[in-house]
C-alpha cells in the first residue's frame, strides 16, 4: 500500500507538469511545497482501496492473450496439473502465450548480462524479462470454478467476486525468485506462459498484464493499514 500511494503521489507530480527526477534521486527525496501539495492531493483522492503499484517495462507487442468464450475441451492436461485441487476441469485454453510452446515473456533472477547465456531462447527482440508477473483474467460474472495452470504451477491465485458471490476476476501473481527456489535456487531465465481451466464455459472479458501495460484492469488493494498510520 505504501508503494501504491507513492505511485499516486508521482502521478500527481506528473499531472502538475513536473519530472519525477526533480524530486527523487536514488533513495533521496526532495520534500518541498510542491511535493507536499502532491501528497495532499493524492491523499484526498484515496478511498478504501487504491490501484496496486506495478514495476513496468517498455512493451512493443508480440504477446498473445485470449479473450472471449472459453469452451474448448481440455487438451492441455489441466486435470493433471490441477490434480491438487481435487476438481474436474473439462475445459481449458492458453490465455497468455502457449504453455507448450515458445513465449516472449521471461522471468529472471539474473542480471541482463547473463540472460542470453542462461537461456538460448532469449534474443532480446520483442521479448520481455521480468522479476515478477501479474495476470488478471476478468469474466462475465460466473459460478464456474476457474484456475490458472502452467508447467510448474507456482505463484498465488486470488479470486474476486461480486456482491452475489459470482467470480468476476482471477489474479495470478508469480515471482522469478519463487521459480528459482523451486528449481535450482540459482540464477535463472525461464519462459512464462499460462492457461486457464474451468468446469463450465466462461466468457473472458479482459486479460491484463500490468507489468507490460497489457489490458485495462489493475488489482485494487486495501488502504486500511495505511490509513491507520
Amino acid at each position: 500500500d505504501i508503494a501504491a500511494f507513492g505511485n499516486a503521489v508521482a502521478d500527481e507530480l506528473r499531472l502538475a507538469g513536473y519530472a519525477l527526477s526533480s524530486f527523487v534521486n536514488g533513495t533521496s527525496v526532495k520534500i518541498d511545497n510542491t511535493f507536499k501539495s502532491a501528497v495532499l492531493k493524492a491523499y484526498s483522492k484515496t478511498g478504501t482501496t487504491m490501484t496496486k503499484y506495478y514495476p513496468t517495462t517498455d512493451y512493443s507487442g508480440g504477446t498473445f492473450v485470449k479473450t472471449g468464450l472459453l469452451n474448448t475441451k481440455d487438451r492441455l492436461d489441466a486435470s493433471v496439473y490441477l490434480e491438487y485441487l481435487d476438481h474436474d476441469f473439462p475445459y481449458s485454453d492458453n490465455v497468455v502465450n502457449n504453455i507448450y510452446g515458445k513465449s516472449n515473456i521471461f522471468l529472471s533472477t539474473a542480471p541482463p548480462s547473463s540472460w542470453k547465456s542462461l537461456n538460448s531462447s532469449y534474443t532480446g527482440v520483442n521479448q520481455y524479462v521480468l522479476s515478477s508477473i501479474t495476470v488478471i483474467a476478468s469474466f462475465e460474472p460466473t459460478t464456474a470454478k476457474v484456475a490458472f495452470f502452467n508447467l510448474i504451477n507456482l505463484g498465488t491465485q486470488k479470486e474476486v467476486r461480486d456482491a452475489n458471490g459470482n467470480l468476476t476476476k482471477l489474479i495470478l501473481t508469480i515471482t522469478a525468485q519463487e521459480v528459482a527456489d523451486f528449481t535450482s535456487g540459482g540464477e535463472l531465465v525461464t519462459e512464462f506462459a499460462t492457461a486457464l481451466a474451468t468446469d463450465k464455459p466462461v466468457t473472458i472479458t479482459d486479460v491484463s498484464i500490468p507489468e507490460l501495460g497489457i489490458g485495462s484492469v489493475r488489482e485494487e488493494i486495501s488502504t486500511a493499514n495505511m490509513m491507520q498510520n
